[in-house]
């Protein structure tokens, strides 16, 4: 995510008492067929763009009071250097949700058939057509465990949390939010993502390249 983004969302998340960033982890390292997808590390541009992140963040928004991150080594990898850039002492609470296997996961053994065969984004388009997948929960039921897990800690948070995770969760998610079922329009690079807040306690809103969602609606229809 480039540095000026930071500032640009900033401005409209400036008067929230608290929100969550979810964002895709930095850039890994490419092996041949994705083998050892689960023990894949960032690189160092990831590394360093992570660090630089965690610095900006923290300069805008001053303490980080969460971070949640996917088991996967890539995220983890990269909610270290966020921290380290943050120059902040924050224990990384791990999420299942966010990876490995992850909300919209049931087998992934099973469910990894299906992005072998199809590759993500056919995945994706299925998943919000509304195709069943084998090894695959359905993406409403996927949707209801991410966001019954951001409620939660937005009930609890003070200031700004982090969710590190993947493109094929983030995607689905915000597709299915948002209505949106052109896969191609909606990917995430690296360290990009989109923040969620409360207002009025039972307002839902979110943010997606500059523009604002209220998912209030599709909340109630879930949760």
């Amino acid at each position: 995510m480039p540095i000026t983004k930071l500032n640009k969302d900033y401005e409209i998340l400036k008067d929230k008492e608290s929100f969550i960033f979810m964002l895709r982890h930095a850039e890994k390292q490419v092996y041949p067929n994705n083998s050892g997808e689960n023990s894949i590390s960032i690189t160092e541009k990831g590394r360093i763009d992570s660090e630089n992140f965690g610095r900006e963040f923290a300069r805008i928004y001053y303490v980080i009071s969460l971070i949640k991150s996917s088991p996967i080594k890539r995220c983890v990898n990269t909610a270290n250097a966020i921290l380290k850039g943050a120059n902040q002492q924050l224990k990384i609470s791990i999420s299942t949700n966010l990876g490995n296997p992850r909300a919209f996961v049931i087998d992934e053994k099973i469910a990894g058939e299906n992005f072998f065969r199809y590759g993500v984004e056919k995945v994706i388009q299925r998943q919000l057509e509304g195709k069943n997948l084998p090894g695959m929960r359905d993406i409403k039921n996927g949707a209801k465990l991410l966001l019954t897990e951001i409620l939660e800690d937005l009930e609890n948070l003070n200031g700004s949390g982090l969710y590190i995770t993947h493109d094929a969760i983030l995607v689905p998610f915000i597709g299915y939010l948002t209505n949106t079922f052109i896969v191609s329009d909606y990917w995430f690079g690296f360290l990009d993502g989109i923040y969620l807040w409360k207002e009025n306690k039972n307002k839902v809103f979110l943010l997606w390249k500059g523009k604002v969602f209220d998912i209030t609606n599709k909340v109630r229809e879930l949760i």
